[in-house]
């Protein structure tokens, strides 16, 4: 992925656990307060989400994107793509998993995004950079409490 930023946190927590709830996107809005809400949800054969719709809420941005999933590296790798957007022309990224024991798993997320106005790049990535260190925070104290 070309120019995305990227964050990485450890969190307490087996692979499989921190897996289960980073892979269930349809619950985002329960711990990450920089989505508001996750509809029109599409899933494969295996109950995947495939495609969603996210009402984002974080920082400066704030817009309803369509994304789509790619589970074909899972568990240590959740690809997703955007789709449309009404601010928003471009929200990829990837949430990748690394078991550092049986007990600890480090998440490296991956955002890379563009805007349909002009902003100038410092002041996008300086946002993503603000997403994903909140997000991780998040995932960290959901997964952990």
């Amino acid at each position: 992925m070309s120019k995305a930023s990227t964050g990485s946190e450890t969190i307490n927590a087996g692979l499989t656990q921190v897996a289960a709830a980073l892979y269930a996107v349809d619950e985002y809005a329960k711990w990450a307060d920089g989505i508001s809400a996750v509809s029109n949800i599409d899933r494969d054969d295996r109950g995947q989400i495939t495609r969603a719709t996210l009402l984002i809420e974080a920082g400066v941005i704030r817009d309803e994107v369509t994304l789509e999933y790619d589970w074909s590296e899972i568990p240590e790798r959740l690809n997703f793509k955007f789709v449309n957007g009404k601010l928003l022309k471009k929200m990829d990224g990837a949430y990748i998993l690394e078991q550092v024991s049986a007990a600890s798993t480090k998440v490296t997320y991956e955002l890379s995004v563009d805007v349909s106005m002009f902003i100038p790049r410092a002041m996008i990535v300086s946002q993503e950079k603000a997403i994903i260190t909140r997000a991780l925070l998040q995932l960290k104290e959901f997964v952990e409490r």
